[in-house]
């Protein structure tokens, strides 16, 4: 809930509250609900960070990678997928493609279900864009 109404308030152009308000959802995530999104949540934080501001995109990639890492541990593969999606998308801002390309591809791969979901479908169209440059 509280990753929700940080995502719409970054939305409405308030990026300091929704870092707040997912600076108060980590509290939460020792206990066993919690750590189920900690992926998640960790993957809107670089989203935030991303659209907000051009010099945190160190910071908003270190999410992105603790995001895949914690998907990968709970093999939480949709929310290893999203993070990986938002990962490749700074890469391609930053002029690398080539890393987005090969760190999105074989995860991508791995779906051979639910192909036409919003999350495989949203990679598959960037991974389709990446190919394309250099």
């Amino acid at each position: 809930m509280l990753g929700w109404l940080a995502a719409t308030e970054a939305q409405s152009g308030e990026p300091e509250i929704a870092l707040s308000i997912l600076d108060e959802a980590f509290e939460h995530t020792s206990d066993v609900a919690g750590r189920a999104w900690e992926a998640e949540l960790l993957r809107l934080r670089g989203d935030i960070l991303f659209a907000a501001s051009p010099q945190a995109t160190a910071e908003a990639e270190q999410n992105y990678i603790s995001a895949i890492n914690v998907a990968r541990r709970q093999s939480a593969r949709s929310l290893e997928l999203r993070a990986a999606t938002s990962l490749a998308r700074l890469l391609r801002a930053q002029g690398r493609s080539n890393e987005g390309r090969s760190r999105l591809a074989p995860l991508l791969a791995w779906f051979t279900e639910g192909l036409d979901t919003a999350d495989v479908k949203d990679a598959k169209a960037l991974l389709e864009g990446l190919q394309y440059e250099v």
